[in-house]
């Protein structure tokens, strides 16, 4: 066979081989695939693991149910608005301590200490500050001096005295035996009157340095300026180193030290024009609101009608005693008093108005102390509150709680500070 033949005869081999096989040209084999479709592979696995998950999660929850946080039922703290009483007539007044004094000293001198400041509670007779006692303390060794004088005047006096009298006695014996003369009896009988006037005026002059250091003692103690009453310091007039006088004579004199006022005296002064008079009257119920309070309303009732009327205002002080007193009430603040038109059958424990409340299934007594469990998030915390007396079906509350906190009803003694819960709000 010729080359020429042999090769025609291979091409048609291959012919014959692309034809029994049309796609095979087409045929590729990557060997690096794109990177994007491992990252979507990826993905995918990922979603379906974290779903896996969850459904897993989801059906232990749901095979136990005391593992999963408890629902419990919740309400709302809300805002009470009460009317029990009509106000019939409104005044305005100031807080006045019914017990207050300035305290002065009795002496004049320069303060040498100060012992109190504003807002200190002091006790009846306690020192609130003192003046220079060198002057006085001196004339009390003077007076003390002249008492020793006296005493040993009298020390000597007495023995005289009874010498004098024996004397007179024998003389006296003798003169009726007729032994001496009568001008020898008028000699002893007028000695024993001298020794008899020197007992007497020396005893005076011992009772008269007596008094005398008494007088100075009273100078000294009058050095020492002290509380008439138990009372809070509401003023203070002087520093140490000014001058006290009773009366403040001199332009750069003090005539008070301080000013005290007992607390527990308070009272709001209030004055009603004349022709209003007729709608007041004694323990009349009246509420007080106070400016510096606000949002709070005191009860209290008329103490007093002061007998005399103000020509300028055409006005009659009416004094309002306070029965629900505390500490965030002071003197002169100002107030405003709604005299009610009837007195209310509990007015000492009626709640004043906008006061929160909340339903009294919510109210808990633990380790001897009134709360409620507020939630936050889910979380429970329990937090002490004040309580008043029943009102339109809710419990007045006080403490740090607001309008709309959510707290726990009836709950369970097992819910405790930190607890998780599921709300449920009451039907």
């Amino acid at each position: 066979m010729s080359p020429g033949i042999k090769g025609r005869r291979d091409h048609s081999s291959a012919s014959a081989s692309a034809k029994d096989f049309p796609d095979l040209d087409d045929l590729i084999i990557e060997k690096n695939p794109p990177r994007k479709s491992r990252r979507f592979a990826k993905s995918v696995a990922f979603i379906v693991g974290v779903a896996l998950v969850f459904l897993s999660i989801n059906t232990y929850l749901s095979s136990d149910p005391l593992s999963r946080p408890p629902r419990v039922q919740v309400t709302r703290v809300q805002r009470l608005l009460t009317a029990t009483a009509q106000g019939a007539l409104t005044a305005t007044g100031y807080v006045v301590a019914q017990r207050q004094a300035s305290v002065a000293s009795k002496g004049t001198g320069r303060l040498t200490s100060v012992q109190i400041d504003v807002g200190d509670r002091v006790t009846k007779g306690q020192v609130l500050a003192t003046i220079e006692q060198a002057d006085v303390k001196a004339k009390l060794l003077q007076a003390e001096a002249r008492l020793d004088v006296a005493e040993a005047a009298l020390a000597n006096a007495q023995p005289e005295s009874r010498e004098a009298t024996l004397h007179y006695r024998r003389t006296k014996a003798l003169a009726d035996e007729g032994l001496v003369t009568l001008e020898e009896l008028d000699v002893a009988e007028a000695r024993l009157r001298r020794s008899r006037a020197a007992v007497r005026s020396t005893r005076s002059a011992v009772n008269l340095a007596q008094a005398e250091i008494q007088a100075v003692q009273i100078e000294v103690a009058n050095t020492m300026i002290r509380a008439p009453f138990d009372g809070t310091v509401i003023e203070k007039f002087a520093e140490v180193g000014e001058m006290v006088a009773p009366m403040a004579g001199a332009s750069n004199s003090r005539g008070s030290v301080a000013a005290i006022a007992d607390l527990r005296t308070l009272q709001v002064e209030a004055e009603v024009s004349e022709s209003f008079l007729s709608s007041v009257g004694l323990e009349q119920p009246a509420h007080i609101s106070l400016e510096a309070v606000p949002g709070h309303v005191y009860h209290g009732s008329v103490s007093q009608i002061v007998p005399t009327a103000d020509r300028t205002k055409a006005a009659i002080p009416v004094k309002i005693r306070i029965d629900d007193l505390d500490e965030k009430v002071f003197p002169d603040m100002s107030a405003t008093v709604t005299f009610l038109e009837e007195p209310s059958p509990s007015s000492a424990k009626e709640v004043p108005p906008d006061t929160l409340g909340v339903s009294p299934d919510a109210i808990v007594t633990r380790n001897g102390q009134t709360m409620v469990l507020l939630v936050v998030n889910n979380v429970v915390s329990e937090m002490p509150v004040e309580i008043g007396s029943p009102l339109n079906g809710l419990i007045p509350v006080r403490g740090e709680v607001i309008e709309g906190d959510t707290v726990v009803a009836n709950p369970p003694e097992a819910l405790v500070e930190g607890s998780i819960i599921q709300e449920h709000f009451q039907e």
